[in-house]
């Protein structure tokens, strides 16, 4: 409950859709809002272990993160903790893979969820853990790539912008 101030401002980081929103894609490891041993023993949370995969199911569906120490999450994220046969980073990838297919999971009035039924259906399937961090590998140096490439032509359309501008 936020009402019981008891819960919050503790030492524990609790991920919150902003949270997974600003490291989407990526590890967190430190959280805008932080709860107290009481505010987990009276709720549904649970610390999770480091390299914890997060997945955003409400309302703001697919954000994907892995968790870079101890933390707890909101109701709003469906959480593996990966065993010796899948990694972590395997496993995000692939989920961000399905990036906006993911909706087709969901459902809702209001807003679009991923409701446990249809998480606990979810099947990936996955080679040897040693090729796993082989395509990990390969996939991270693709997007150093390819964020290089973006900020370089973003750098020359502002030079276009100014050369259109000074002419």
């Amino acid at each position: 409950s936020r009402r019981n101030p008891d819960y919050w401002s503790g030492t524990i980081p609790w991920i919150g859709i902003q949270d997974a929103k600003r490291a989407h894609g990526g590890w967190i490891s430190d959280t805008t809002q932080k709860v107290t041993p009481a505010g987990v023993a009276n709720s549904s949370t649970r610390v999770l272990p480091s390299r914890t995969v997060c997945l955003s199911r409400t309302a703001s569906v697919g954000y994907v993160v892995i968790m870079g120490q101890e933390m707890a999450t909101s109701q709003d994220f469906a959480n593996w903790v990966c065993g010796p046969d899948l990694d972590p980073e395997f496993l995000q990838f692939a989920l961000l893979a399905e990036g906006r297919d993911l909706l087709k999971f969901a459902s809702g009035a209001v807003h679009q969820t991923i409701y446990y039924p249809e998480l606990k259906a979810l099947r990936i399937c996955h080679p040897s853990v040693e090729r796993q961090r082989a395509l990990v590998s390969e996939l991270k140096q693709v997007r150093a790539e390819s964020e290089d490439l973006h900020r370089s032509f973003e750098s020359k359309l502002g030079l276009a912008v100014d050369l259109r501008q000074s002419l």
